[in-house]
């Protein structure tokens, strides 16, 4: 991957070794490659190899890319605030936004549907949020579990998310949540441990 020469200091890497990447996220048509490399955010263009430095003030990390199906945005957790907040890049045109919100709780993870419209939120208190990646609408998502919901992924119409959740036992259940009705559904009761829903 090459770097272009002013993207930063005289120390910066001329390659960004796969092996520095410690979170990445790709598109589905694979055109693009989203990867926080020492706290950085790079968007990487397949097959050029060519990349752009979304966010790389000094004083900012970056973690958890998440990108819809088009690649044409990223979204990423950054600690401007001083404590990460959700914010939404444009690898085309170097934009970018704070994703409005009602969370107060501090944040751990973000998802993002195929269709780029619609967030799930996790925070440290183990609740989760939808939220709204235009409007900044949020729901906050009534889940019966014990730690915080794992393995989010997304139905390609982008209505459903699946994920396990956790009962007292510590057992994980498959677990959906409709983005249209803001409803949740166990599929499983969780006498049988489940991992990774897809």
């Amino acid at each position: 991957v090459r770097i272009p020469a002013a993207a930063g200091a005289d120390t910066e890497q001329s390659v960004l070794g796969a092996a520095d990447a410690t979170e990445f996220v790709v598109s589905d048509d694979a055109t693009r490659v989203a990867l926080v490399v020492r706290g950085k955010l790079w968007a990487v263009e397949h097959p050029s190899g060519a990349a752009t430095c979304l966010e790389c003030a000094s004083d900012r990390r970056v973690r958890s890319p998440a990108m819809p199906a088009d690649g044409g945005t990223v979204f990423a957790l950054h600690d401007a605030s001083g404590e990460y907040d959700i914010y939404a890049y444009d690898p085309g045109t170097g934009g970018v936004r704070r994703v409005d919100h009602d969370i107060e709780a501090p944040i751990s993870d973000v998802s993002v549907s195929p269709n780029g419209l619609d967030l799930l939120v996790s925070t440290i208190p183990r609740d989760l949020y939808h939220v709204d990646a235009e409007s900044g609408a949020t729901t906050r998502i009534a889940l019966k579990t014990r730690t915080r919901p794992e393995g989010i992924a997304w139905s390609s119409d982008s209505r459903f998310a699946v994920f396990v959740t956790f009962t007292e036992a510590g057992m994980g259940r498959v677990t959906t949540y409709d983005t249209r009705c803001a409803s949740v559904t166990y599929l499983t009761s969780g006498s049988q441990h489940v991992y990774a829903p897809v």
